[in-house]
């Protein structure tokens, strides 16, 4: 494969300390400049071609991404949605990572939207959907393995 154009090292390694210790928090995982992560954003051509593009429109992409998962003006409509719609459009958000800045974790990525119909139909108060996440917990600091919390 040719070597890709439109990027310089030091954009690379600026993106890659945003993405990976500022949004993910790994701040415990040291590259030591030997690795250089480049995000592979392509566009198609004409006659089977794909053009890699420049780190300009990877942040471009980034900054336009950046907004509420679901304004607090569309809960009503998100609630009146049928289930058939609710599951296109978490279909859709779904491997999507979402950011809360000052939050801890800041970042996580949506395994699940989970909308309460039944409990807020009675309360008669609109909610925000909560966004599960599947992580994993390393066995050392759960309580599965103690007989005690059983």
């Amino acid at each position: 494969e040719r070597m890709p154009e439109n990027f310089t090292i030091n954009e690379l390694d600026l993106f890659s300390h945003y993405f990976f210790y500022e949004l993910l928090e790994l701040w415990d995982w040291k590259l030591d400049q030997r690795f250089i992560s480049m995000p592979r954003f392509a566009r198609d051509l004409t006659e089977d071609g794909k053009e890699l593009l420049s780190m300009n429109n990877v942040l471009n992409y980034l900054l336009d991404s950046y907004k509420p998962l679901i304004n607090k003006a569309d809960l009503q409509f998100m609630h009146a949605m049928k289930a058939e719609k609710w599951q296109i459009y978490t279909a859709k958000v779904r491997g999507m990572l979402v950011t809360q800045p000052g939050k801890a974790p800041s970042t996580i990525r949506i395994d699940h939207l989970d909308r309460h119909d039944d409990e807020d139909k009675n309360k008669k108060k609109l909610r925000f959907p909560e966004i599960v996440h599947f992580g994993l917990k390393p066995s050392q600091l759960c309580y599965a393995g103690n007989a005690e919390y059983q």
